[in-house]
């Protein structure tokens, strides 16, 4: 057993109970003398442990309170100023009388602050008597209420309180008699003024009134309502003249309904939830008592609404309700104490709903410019098994998976989306019907078109030009188009020489010789569509001719004249030293060549000879089979020159 009392006290006592075996337990101490005279409150707690548990075992805890009162100090306590307003730098007399209320005595002080001004004064005050005590206070209009308290020697507070100091105005004032008030008393209001106008005032909640001053002093009066709380209470006024605007504020205090909370305790059983208040009030009143229940998602829903009569001093309230926790993780209950509409007193208890939560969602960037990957961060707390389900946009995304968490656990998991948009990604972690979901909002962002190429195999060749590059190309190439974009492709549509676009789906093969056009483009996930490209090919199926050669076909001519031989191509050629030669046809023999150049601005082959050739002999110049081809490709047509010598 543990026993609380404020600093008085603060033991632990262990005993030994048989079954049905009752015990006194006894706690000894002593009362200090400076100790308010008023009721108090013990608070014990009991923790059961059967013998031979271990600590890790103890059942659970209980509390309990135990009421009780102290005859101690008790005094009576009134503060008055001088007079009733000041101006900036004069003087203030404070008189505080103090009267012992009970036949103790007591060595006690005074403390008075304003502004930087404070002050102590000590005194002792025998049984039955009373002391006054006088503090001169300078006046600056830094604040308004002189604070001021009454003190044991030791330094316990047994009376704190404050009065107001009013300032006189240059044009108008306004004060009362008093400076507190009951709830539901009548408050008469003062004003002078050195000029006449409408006077507005207005009081929140409690007053609304328009006045003509038609003399420089003069009084209104307004009630309190009966069910206001204690507290300070501002009266906003405004002076309205011919040629000027005065605004001021006035403050009293209200002494009217008081409600503590001294303890609250939420008790969560299957398919219920307990309320227990300890409450303090100044007054007995009919109230009521409203509560809300907050899920751990902010959602609320009102839960009850009854009426209690409360009375004077302590009051325990206990209260039970039916509840549906289908959310995971932490709740707050929220209630409210009122009198009529005005509330009173108010508080929140929070309560784990137990099993496993969601603490937090996250992922690695909040916009993204492609599909993927999308690194999301999941952080859960608490002790069980349960499964996890992926929302997007409220559609499930992905498979549900079980984890197990013993304490806080952060899991990650790489997504992709395949679309630009605003995304609502949702996790939810289910215990059979209980779930904790919590969500975040995803951009992809699709910023760029999708870039497309055209590819082509060997045999083609590129004429550059002072502006304009030309495609040459042989009949047997093929074009293919490849596409790509951050969030894939949808499709390729493509245009031959006109034509309507088609979807791409394998190589383009252009036969016919000419000019041909290729027009396309892709369009990615997104819809969006990449610009049109424009592709202009030459389709050469013909392969190169022999324009002229030196010497001409069947030309007669002295072998001693012949040095240089040359062929003279239609176009730009590629051309294999190898496949060139000289025979004497009679013989078979091969006449050595040397000094083979191509010359492809002009197309022209030339070659010398090793020998002088013999005259009265047939001769040929033989170009082997695909040793001379354009540059696409395609072999040239005449392959044997015949001459004589």
């Amino acid at each position: 057993m543990h026993l609380k009392l404020l600093d008085i006290v603060d033991e632990e006592k262990r005993l030994w109970l048989k079954v049905g075996e009752e015990k006194e337990v006894e706690f000894g101490f002593e009362i200090p003398d400076d100790m308010e005279d008023r009721d108090y409150e013990a608070a014990y707690t009991l923790q059961p442990r059967a013998e031979g548990e271990k600590e890790n075992d103890q059942l659970p805890i209980t509390s309990h309170q135990l009421p009780f009162h102290i005859n101690g100090v008790k005094i009576g306590v009134l503060a008055n100023l001088d007079k009733q307003l000041y101006q900036e730098g004069e003087t203030a007399q404070l008189t505080i009388k103090v009267t012992n209320l009970n036949d103790l005595s007591h060595s006690m002080y005074a403390r008075v602050n304003f502004n930087e001004y404070e002050k102590t004064e000590g005194f002792e005050l025998g049984a039955g008597q009373e002391e006054r005590l006088s503090f001169v206070i300078p006046v600056r209009f830094t604040d308004q209420k002189i604070g001021y308290g009454i003190y044991m020697s030791s330094g316990r507070s047994i009376h704190l309180n404050s009065i107001y100091l009013r300032e006189k105005g240059e044009i108008i004032t306004l004060w009362s008699e008093r400076d507190i008030y009951g709830a539901g008393q009548e408050v008469e209001v003062n004003y002078t003024t050195t000029q006449l106008g409408r006077l507005l005032v207005s009081v929140e909640g409690v007053l609304e009134k328009e006045l003509e001053l038609k003399e420089k002093e003069g009084s209104f009066n307004f009630s309190l309502p009966h069910h206001l709380r204690t507290g300070t209470y501002t009266l906003d006024y405004r002076l309205l003249t011919m040629d000027s605007q005065i605004e001021g504020t006035y403050r009293f205090d209200v002494l009217g309904y008081t409600v503590k909370v001294l303890s609250s305790q939420v008790e969560l059983c299957p398919g219920r939830i307990k309320l227990d208040l300890l409450l303090e009030s100044n007054r007995a009143f009919s109230s009521k008592i409203r509560g809300w229940l907050y899920d751990p998602e902010g959602e609320y829903t009102q839960i009850f609404e009854l009426e209690r009569e409360i009375e004077k001093g302590r009051n325990r309230i206990g209260l039970s309700k039916e509840v549906n926790l289908s959310r995971l993780g932490v709740y707050r209950l929220v209630y409210a104490l009122y009198l009529d509409e005005e509330l009173l007193a108010s508080g929140t208890e929070a309560f784990d709903s137990g099993g496993l939560a969601l603490a937090s969602i996250s992922t690695d960037r909040s916009v993204y410019y492609s599909k993927g990957p999308i690194i999301l961060t999941i952080k859960g707390m608490g002790k069980g098994r349960g499964r996890v389900s992926l929302f997007l946009n409220d559609l499930p995304f992905g498979d549900e998976v079980e984890i197990e968490l013993d304490g806080e656990r952060t899991l990650s998991q790489n997504l992709e989306i395949p679309k630009a948009g605003e995304y609502h990604l949702k996790v939810r972690l289910r215990i059979d019907d209980a779930i904790s979901e919590k969500e975040i909002v995803l951009k992809m962002v699709d910023s760029e078109p999708p870039r497309t190429n055209l590819k082509m195999k060997e045999g083609y060749w590129i004429k550059r030009g002072p502006s304009t590059d030309e495609i040459i190309a042989s009949p047997s190439n093929i074009y293919t188009l490849e596409a790509e974009d951050n969030f894939g492709i949808e499709r390729i549509e493509v245009s031959l020489d006109g034509g309507p676009f088609l979807p791409y789906k394998e190589g383009i093969s252009i036969k016919e010789e000419g000019e041909h056009t290729i027009r396309y483009y892709a369009i990615d996930t997104n819809g969006h569509r990449k610009e049109e490209r424009i592709l202009k090919v030459y389709v050469d199926a013909s392969g190169p001719k022999v324009v002229s050669t030196t010497p001409v076909q069947g030309e007669y001519l002295r072998g001693d004249k012949l040095s240089i031989f040359s062929l003279r191509l239609s176009e730009e050629v590629s051309i294999d030293p190898q496949g060139v030669s000289l025979h004497e046809k009679r013989t078979g023999r091969m006449v050595p060549i040397r000094d083979l150049i191509y010359h492809p601005s002009t197309n022209l082959l030339t070659f010398t000879l090793g020998e002088t050739l013999k005259d009265n002999q047939e001769h040929t110049i033989d170009l082997s089979e695909g040793s001379i081809k354009d540059l696409v490709g395609n072999p040239l047509l005449i392959q044997r020159i015949t001459f004589y010598t």
